[in-house]
């Protein structure tokens, strides 16, 4: 059933396209595209400024702290990264990412930066943990 546009424009609209005729209908839907484009364009910049401060309060944390170095990546890992002996399935990959042949496999051998003294006392602290002594029960006993 045709009912006249709820567009005022004087043609007849259908239910399908919500009362309106085909003009004002692709109208409405532009108009609605726009205010979306337009909510999502202020949520981006919303979005970017608050990234931009985070980076400016890490900024800030990045001059107190040094900078660390960003580690190379070994891009062949069927060869050694010291010796650049093949190895295939041989090697040995260590803790601090790369793989190593036989001969330089253990941390001492090729100048590892992994920390492996400071990994053992961690994992001994959280498999220990601390036993408090109570100066009563030494006493006890005398």
């Amino acid at each position: 059933v045709s009912v006249p546009c709820v567009g005022g424009c004087g043609f007849f609209g259908t239910a399908k396209t919500e009362n309106y005729c085909s003009k004002c209908y692709s109208k409405k839907q532009k108009d609605e595209e726009d205010k979306d484009d337009k909510a999502r364009k202020e949520k981006q910049e919303a979005e970017k400024k608050e990234e931009e401060a985070k980076k400016e309060a890490e900024g800030a944390a990045k001059e107190e702290a040094p900078e660390e170095e960003k580690k190379e990546e070994q891009k062949d890992k069927t060869k050694c990264w010291f010796c650049s002996k093949k190895c295939g399935l041989t090697g040995f990959e260590c803790r601090c990412g790369y793989v190593f042949c036989s001969k330089h496999r253990y941390a001492e051998d090729h100048n590892c930066d992994f920390d492996h003294k400071g990994k053992g006392r961690e994992i001994l602290a959280k498999n220990n943990p601390n036993v408090a002594v109570s100066e009563r029960g030494l006493l006890d006993g005398v």
